[in-house]
């Protein structure tokens, strides 16, 4: 599974949702939620046929061709954000299979170093996508 992480100050929407759980909580603490998914497929009106069928999920086009942005609850129950995309290779010669999980971090930096700490690996360095974050 690939893993990417988002810190509190650059990512979208975490500034409003860390700001109602530090309200709620009074824990200072950035909860680490999973912030996003990505679902990368070989022929993606097949995906995208198969998902709206069987969860409703609603798609929208958004950035390059053949990328989606998905929309999995309603206007009051928003669900997590996904998106559908072709499949790709993060690593040369290793296509992307299964689900890219995004989760919201305070440091982006600290995490680097508890996942190095415990046994995990970064195959791609941390990078800034516009209006979503590092």
């Amino acid at each position: 599974m690939k893993l990417l992480v988002c810190s509190q100050t650059s990512c979208g929407d975490i500034s409003t949702t860390f700001q109602h759980y530090l309200q709620k909580t009074g824990n200072y603490r950035m909860p680490n939620n999973l912030k996003h998914f990505a679902i990368h497929a070989d022929d993606i009106q097949r995906a995208r046929t198969f998902y709206e069928k069987t969860f409703g999920w609603k798609f929208k086009p958004w950035g390059p061709p053949g990328f989606y942005l998905i929309q999995t609850g309603t206007d009051d129950h928003p669900g997590v954000q996904g998106a559908l995309q072709g499949r790709r290779e993060v690593v040369a010669g290793k296509p992307m299979y299964g689900f890219e999980c995004s989760l919201g971090v305070e440091s982006i930096d600290d995490t680097i170093a508890a996942i190095e700490a415990n046994g995990g690996k970064i195959v791609m360095p941390k990078f800034y996508i516009p209006t979503v974050g590092t």
